[in-house]
This record gives C-alpha cells, structure tokens and sequence, in this order.
C-alpha cells in the first residue's frame, strides 16, 4: 500500500478515476491501462516528478524513449510526445486526457470511485 503523502498521477477521463504512483511511472516511463471504457496510456514527465495521459484508441506501444519523448507502437510506428496529444508518423493524433498530481491521502478522502493502478 502507498503512503499517505505519495505523489499520484490521477487520471480522469470521465467519473472513472484512476492513481499512477509517480515512482512507479517514472521507473517504467509509460503504463498502459484501461479506465471504464477508454484504453489509455500514461507516460512519465521528462524529470519523473508527474504524468501524462492520453487516449491510445487501441494502439499497443511496446517501448518509449525518454530522450526522444517517443512512444514506438506494436507496429513499430513512434509516436511523438507532446503536452496536446500523441503525434502519429502519418499525422494521426491522440488526445491528451485531464489528470493531475495529488496526494494518495487527497484522493482516497475526496473519491468514491478512484483506483489505485495495480490494485
């Protein structure tokens, strides 16, 4: 279990809420996920100290470069990451989805419906 005053990337596309530790992104640099009925992925800022999220529409990415700011999909595409969205090769784009840093305390006592990633 986290700590109280552990930093979380919250995500929150709709009602559905869920917390990515920001250790844990930081480490992986990316985590796939689904959150109610949207395939998202959450990529670490480029100094770990938070996240990003975005709608993959289905897309499966494999690896992320963090120098590059890359995501490379299961077809080997890279992506580029920026603060408005996933840039495609072809032009294709992904939209960013709202989240935030928070404490894990803030988000157990404000919630009804928040998920811990993992849990």
């Amino acid at each position: 279990p986290l700590q109280p005053k552990e930093v979380v990337y919250v995500v929150r596309p709709g009602e559905a809420l869920t917390a990515y530790p920001v250790k844990l992104l930081a480490e992986r640099g990316f985590i796939e996920d689904r959150i109610a009925d949207r395939d998202v992925v959450v990529v670490a800022t480029a100094d770990g100290s938070g996240g990003r999220a975005y709608d993959r529409h289905g897309l499966e990415f494999v690896s992320f470069d963090s120098q590059k700011r890359n995501l490379k999909d299961s077809a080997g595409r890279e992506w580029r990451v920026t603060e408005s969205g996933l840039e495609g090769p072809g032009g294709e784009e992904r939209e960013r989805l709202p989240g935030h840093n928070s404490f894990w305390f803030s988000v157990l006592n404000h919630t009804r419906d928040g998920r811990l990633y993992g849990e």
